[in-house]
């Protein structure tokens, strides 16, 4: 493996061009900011007779001081709620997982926690791939539980559906 070419670059806007400034290579422009690497290593590649393979360019973004702390915040503002987020699914998780626990349909836990019925099944498949709960397969009229590690939840379902089936199946013959 042919050792890499490090390089730096900063990117403004002039016009309706990206202009791509390489360190101690030379200048060349983009028409969109997707581009500006790639057209910083191909720059690099063309003046050092390298392979553009072995090229590596670190891009900086220069923007206004006002534009900057606008994107800057929207950054932050992203990341506040993507936490906030993984919080709401860990609680919602809990609570599925306990609601389910005190053995309430899935429609009365969705009632409960505001969400429908189909995402209180994801959740709560969630908490048994977690170890935070535990899976009831009804059996001959009772209720057996099932660790997750033993039976999946879609086999232990799919198992129950075909044994109702089956019996059907037999007390119709």
């Amino acid at each position: 493996m042919a050792p890499v070419n490090r390089y730096s670059a900063t990117v403004h806007r002039e016009g309706d061009w990206w202009v791509i400034d390489v360190d101690g290579v030379g200048v060349t422009q983009a028409k969109r900011l997707d581009r500006a690497e790639h057209m910083a290593r191909d720059l690099v590649a063309a003046v050092h007779d390298v392979d553009y393979d072995d090229v590596q360019v670190d891009v900086t973004f220069n923007l206004s001081p006002e534009l900057a702390g606008v994107v800057s915040a929207a950054k932050a503002a992203a990341e506040v709620a993507k936490a906030a987020q993984q919080r709401a699914t860990e609680l919602s998780l809990d609570a599925v997982a306990r609601l389910h626990g005190q053995k309430l349909s899935l429609r009365d836990i969705a009632k409960l926690t505001g969400v429908s019925f189909q995402r209180v099944h994801q959740l709560l498949n969630s908490a048994v791939d977690a170890g935070r709960a535990e899976v009831r397969v009804s059996k001959g009229g009772r209720s057996v539980r099932v660790r997750q590690a033993d039976v999946p939840v879609e086999r232990a379902a799919k198992k129950t559906h075909n044994a109702r089936r089956a019996r059907r199946e037999h007390s119709s013959v």
